[in-house]
């Protein structure tokens, strides 16, 4: 094989190679990719058993500008005004009507929006109408998620093996933490 076709092939396989680590350093970690909207309710919410009777459920619509999907592990609600006020309300359990209840989280498409439901107590749904609180939520990108779930396989099979425990070994990526407001509902 002459030296020209050799450059040749390596070159092709470098190209390869590195659009997907191009695409995953691009997509690893969005910053401020989500904002959040206080929505009306569509329709009947049905509660889970882990929310309060005495809470109320506020729409919230979550829309991701970002070029990846994102997956919202967790979120809270918490006041604007006072910097450690925590509300009542939680999208930690993010329920979304039409979607189904996964571990992952709350996958929300590139460049698209869900409506889902937290809940509040009665008399923060004014103040989240007003656009006096703000969303502290956890989440992970597409490129994070399927790199963390490779990540869990391995730290599963090499523990099942039992000649060494490897399962500690296996690093994870970390979640990103970010905070965004929680935008009044628009008349």
């Amino acid at each position: 094989m002459s030296r020209r076709t050799k450059l040749i092939i390596l070159g092709i396989f470098v190209v390869l190679l590195g659009i997907p680590i191009v695409w995953g350093a691009a997509t690893w970690t969005p910053s401020h990719a989500l904002s959040f909207r206080v929505v009306p309710l569509r329709g009947p919410v049905q509660r889970t058993l882990q929310v309060n009777k005495d809470l109320v459920p506020l729409g919230v619509r979550v829309e991701n500008s970002s070029s990846t999907a994102i997956f919202i592990n967790y979120a809270d609600l918490m006041y604007i005004s006072q910097p450690e006020g925590w509300a009542t309300g939680s999208l930690g359990g993010i329920r979304a009507g039409d979607l189904p209840d996964t571990t992952d989280g709350i996958r929300i498409p590139a460049k698209s929006a869900i409506e889902t439901v937290a809940f509040v107590a009665e008399d923060e749904v004014a103040i989240a109408n007003a656009g006096q609180m703000r969303v502290r939520y956890t989440c992970v990108t597409d490129a994070k998620h399927k790199v963390t779930t490779l990540c869990l396989w391995l730290s599963n099979t090499l523990n099942s093996i039992d000649v060494l425990s490897f399962a500690g070994e296996v690093p994870f990526p970390n979640v990103d933490r970010f905070e965004a407001n929680l935008d009044p509902l628009q008349d």
